[in-house]
C-alpha cells in the first residue's frame, strides 16, 4: 500500500514519531496530538510504504524510545535537519532524490557533521545495513 511516511515530533523535547498513513498527514498529527503532553508538528514526510516505515524503524532502532517514537539525536538529528532543510520549512513533502541524499549523507556516512560531535556515538546511532543500495 502506498501512502506517506511521516516524521511528527517536537524538536525542543527531541522526540519524533516515524509512522505511515494512507490518509492525511494532518489528520495523523491531530490524532497523535490528542495523546501527547507536548505540542507536536509535522517535521517532514515522504511518499512511501509500510516497508519504508519499517526500514526507518530498524535503521534508527539504536535510539528508539518506545514503539514508533525515537530520540532526536545523532544520525537521526542530522537526517531530520537534512529533510527539513530540503523542504525549506518543516512539514513539507520531501522528494525521493532528497530523501536518498539525506540517507546517504547522514545514515550511511559515519562522519559526524561537526568535529565537536563524538564520532563513536554518532556512528552507533543508526544501522545503515538497510540502505546498502544507496552507498
Amino acid at each position: 500500500m502506498t501512502g506517506v511516511v511521516y516524521f511528527i515530533g517536537n524538536l525542543e523535547h527531541k522526540i519524533v514519531k516515524i509512522g505511515f498513513t494512507a490518509g492525511s498527514v494532518l489528520g495523523r498529527l491531530k490524532g497523535i496530538q490528542t495523546g501527547s503532553p507536548v505540542r507536536l508538528s509535522i517535521l517532514a514526510y515522504i511518499e512511501g510504504t509500510r516497508e519504508d516505515e519499517a526500514r526507518l524503524h530498524r535503521t534508527f532502532s539504536p535510539i528508539g524510545l518506545f514503539g514508533e517514537w525515537f530520540s532526536i539525536e545523532g544520525k537521526l538529528d542530522s537526517f531530520l535537519c537534512y529533510l527539513t532543510g530540503y523542504a525549506e520549512e518543516s512539514g513539507l513533502l520531501v522528494s525521493d532524490e532528497q530523501f536518498a541524499a539525506a540517507i546517504h549523507d547522514n545514515v550511511i556516512n559515519d562522519h559526524p557533521p561537526h568535529p565537536s560531535i563524538n564520532a563513536d556515538l554518532y556512528a552507533t546511532s543508526a544501522d545503515a545495513s538497510e540502505w546498502g543500495h544507496l552507498a
